[in-house]
């Protein structure tokens, strides 16, 4: 998807875009733009998708922070590996928590 192209423009155009190229979401992206780009791509994500962060082009030359976590960049330059979870991942140790936490 060239997020430069016409029908990228505008609110939501680049994630229409995405999906319509991707209709069953995005599974691994490499992003070294940052902001709609990235933005566009994390709305489409399938669970367990992996996302690499290179660089941030987007706000390199931005005069007020783009919108977002400000330290996010950090990820890059530290090398931080994010990962989300929820609390069913683990619904198969509950019976076990549950016993420790009774003690």
């Amino acid at each position: 998807v060239d997020y430069k192209a016409p029908e990228c423009k505008g609110a939501g155009g680049l994630t229409k875009a995405l999906r319509k190229a991707c209709p069953d979401g995005i599974d691994v992206y490499f992003d070294n733009v940052g902001g709609d780009a990235l933005e566009a791509c994390l709305r489409l994500a399938n669970n367990r998708a992996r996302f690499v962060l290179c660089g941030a082009i987007s706000a390199y030359n931005a005069q007020t922070p783009p919108p977002g976590p400000p330290s996010l960049p950090n990820a890059i330059s530290r090398r931080i590996r994010l990962e989300g979870f929820i609390v069913l991942d683990f619904a198969k140790h509950f019976g076990r928590a549950v016993e420790d936490l009774e003690r």
